[in-house]
């Protein structure tokens, strides 16, 4: 509520944009809270970003007001855009309060406190809640427009779908520029009337300090990526005793969640898994497992991840026609949570919809029993030298079945004919001491996933690094960065 009145008597009126670049952070769930209430657009963007991205994100999103960490306004090369307030750092260390800038606290006033209790605005359902934006790992990040009323359901489908209940204690280590890490801990709890632990970055970067977190709170249903699920079982041995005790349930989303790292996490913790679907534009969830699904997990592949939640889904060929049960093509999605528009960009909105059909550009089949199977992004397949089609999902999956390995990402590459090749950068699960354990790896680790793939499927280059690069969703980053490390080995 002083937000709500601080912001109004700052002149913030419904339609004005309001930006925030910070982690995920308690203060920036309540200004989320209070720009909805008001019916100003909350533009969220990603803190990690190189400094001039973030800038250029700004001027693209021309905020009236820009709420963020006291780190991220100092890295900017050059004066923000409009008036900046800090948000409080984390671990009560004194704010420097670099320039001008307030603190909120500093900025909210004793009046802001008092006043009638605020009474929810209905007539903004209409109204743009947040500006998010895509990961990029297909191209240019777009601003994706998410209604309130789309942010709401998506976040009731969260708590409904999940049995999300008054006695959980939920986290999600995501940060608040992401779907799952702006509904999650903001919207989906609320719906729920759970309790949410909001993790610091220093937890969300280390492994034993978030399952030392997940034990300290009790946490009891948790928001991951297949790639901290498998951190966690690779570091299962240097855990706290009994981590994971307390948690019932994870809901997993972001990335392909293939069955040997979901057999390997649910063998480990015996905690249970469900595996979901969705995108920015869909508000997040719009697929996902039941319990109520006849086949058991180890008998689902890493594409298969459930039945439609509140969503029609469609498959279609190149020409727009229903593609019988079984048969791949492109995913169509409708539902009361799609996106209303790309920020700034009418061209890009028409072409992402054949109709009332969200246009996922995933390849998937929709099978017999009503279960969705994804194949990977349109994109995501290469023709190799022999004319065949080969997918990033596949051998990734064929990765993730390898033990001495304890991370892996494929992504493509050009050569200097501008011919696109699959690659693979891979993390080993031992130390490697030298260049001559490093070959003998490679060629043990060639032999095995030529078993698997067979050899005119193999990615053509693979390269072994200490990490894989991969964005704030978890997910592997492709592009400039990944085809580098691919070029130059």
């Amino acid at each position: 509520g002083a937000i709500v009145r601080r912001l109004r008597a700052s002149g913030i009126r419904p339609g004005d944009r309001l930006a925030l670049c910070a982690p995920q952070h308690f203060e920036g769930i309540l200004l989320f809270w209070a720009a909805a209430h008001i019916g100003a657009p909350l533009a969220i963007h990603d803190v990690a970003l190189p400094p001039a991205v973030v800038e250029e994100r700004l001027r693209r999103t021309q905020p009236v007001m820009l709420f963020a960490s006291e780190a991220l306004a100092a890295s900017l090369p050059g004066r923000t855009p409009c008036p900046t307030i800090l948000l409080e750092p984390f671990g009560g260390a004194p704010p420097t309060r670099a320039g001008s800038a307030p603190t909120l606290m500093t900025w909210l006033q004793a009046e802001d406190y008092e006043g009638p209790r605020l009474e929810s605005p209905r007539s903004l359902a209409g109204a743009t809640g947040a500006v998010i934006f895509t990961s990029g790992t297909t191209g240019h990040a777009r601003g994706v427009e998410l209604s309130q009323s789309a942010l709401a359901h998506s976040g009731r489908l969260m708590a409904r779908q999940f049995d999300w209940t008054q006695d959980d204690v939920h986290i999600c280590p995501a940060d608040l520029h992401t779907l799952g890490g702006l509904r999650n801990p903001t919207i989906s709890t609320v719906h729920a009337g759970a309790s949410t632990v909001i993790t610091t970055p220093d937890v969300r970067a280390n492994t034993s300090l978030l399952a030392a977190s997940l034990s300290r709170h009790r946490v009891t249903v948790m928001n991951a990526t297949p790639a901290l699920l498998r951190l966690l079982t690779h570091w299962s041995d240097r855990l706290p005793p009994g981590a994971l005790a307390s948690v019932r349930h994870v809901v997993v989303a972001g990335s392909a969640y293939t069955s040997g790292v979901r057999a390997a996490f649910e063998r480990t913790f015996r905690v249970r898994t469900s595996n979901c679907y969705g995108l920015t534009e869909t508000a997040g969830l719009c697929i996902s497992e039941t319990p109520a699904m006849t086949r058991p997990p180890e008998d689902r592949g890493s594409g298969d991840v459930g039945v439609s939640v509140d969503t029609v889904l469609r498959v279609v060929d190149a020409e727009g026609n229903d593609a019988p049960p079984g048969i791949q093509g492109e995913l169509l999605v409708h539902s009361s949570n799609l996106f209303s528009a790309y920020l700034d960009d009418p061209g890009a909105t028409a072409e992402a919809f054949r109709g009332p059909w969200f246009r996922t550009r995933d390849r998937a089949r929709l099978m017999p029993d009503g279960s969705c199977v994804l194949a990977g992004r349109m994109r995501d397949a290469i023709k190799n030298a022999h004319s065949e089609f080969v997918t990033v999902q596949e051998v990734q999956e064929a990765l993730d079945s390898i033990p001495e390995l304890a991370d892996s990402g494929v992504g493509s590459w050009s050569d200097t004919n501008g011919q696109e090749h699959l690659g693979a950068i891979v993390v080993a699960r031992q130390p490697l001491e030298d260049e001559a354990t490093t070959q003998v790896f490679l060629t043990e680790l060639r032999r095995r996933l030529q078993g698997l793939l067979g050899p005119r499927r193999m990615p053509s280059r693979i390269v072994v690094r200490e990490s894989v690069p991969r964005n704030s969703n978890g997910k592997v980053a492709t592009g400039p960065g990944m085809e580098r490390i691919l070029n130059h080995g």
